[in-house]
């Protein structure tokens, strides 16, 4: 599901002109710190890192994005307008931006980078909305405007 979903967004920014790299394009397993290294190396504008999450309690449900706290790069501004348009598109429940130290993804990136959970797989109505198209797309929908949103405030406090 983070593959379909990171291939939607990749074609819905393509077509508005964006250049996309993506750390994978099938469901090859690279490690955090090589799709960090690689997103460095490309030297991205931004990094997204898609995933699902999952909880033993299985009535626990909603989106989160998460950011690094420790950088000077805008991390928590991406992260809430990603999670502010998000919840916007999906109507899911808020679990809130939250600041975290411990994923490499998102620390070890040089530009800004947040990671999206869009859902609880341990949930089942979310398990079953997440494997939908129409919910992927609103999904989708919700990081693209998240990240417009994100690059107009950049530039205009630029």
């Amino acid at each position: 599901m983070n593959l379909q979903i990171a291939l939607k967004l990749q074609k819905r920014l393509e077509t508005k002109g964006y250049k996309v790299v993506m750390t994978r394009t099938d469901d090859t397993a690279i490690s955090l710190i090589n799709r960090t290294k690689l997103a460095n190396k490309a030297k991205g504008d931004l990094l997204i890192s898609i995933h699902q999450n999952s909880f033993k309690d299985s009535s626990v449900h909603g989106i989160e994005v998460f950011y690094n706290p420790g950088k000077e790069t805008h991390d928590d501004q991406l992260a809430n307008c990603i999670q502010e348009a998000l919840i916007n598109y999906t109507q899911a429940k808020d679990r809130h931006v939250r600041a975290v130290t411990n994923l490499v993804v998102i620390r070890e990136s040089k530009m800004p980078a947040c990671l999206i959970e869009s859902a609880y797989l341990s949930n089942d109505t979310e398990r079953e909305l997440i494997q939908t198209k129409g919910y992927q797309d609103k999904v989708v929908t919700g990081i693209m405007e998240g990240i417009e949103n994100f690059l107009n405030e950049q530039a205009k406090s630029s």
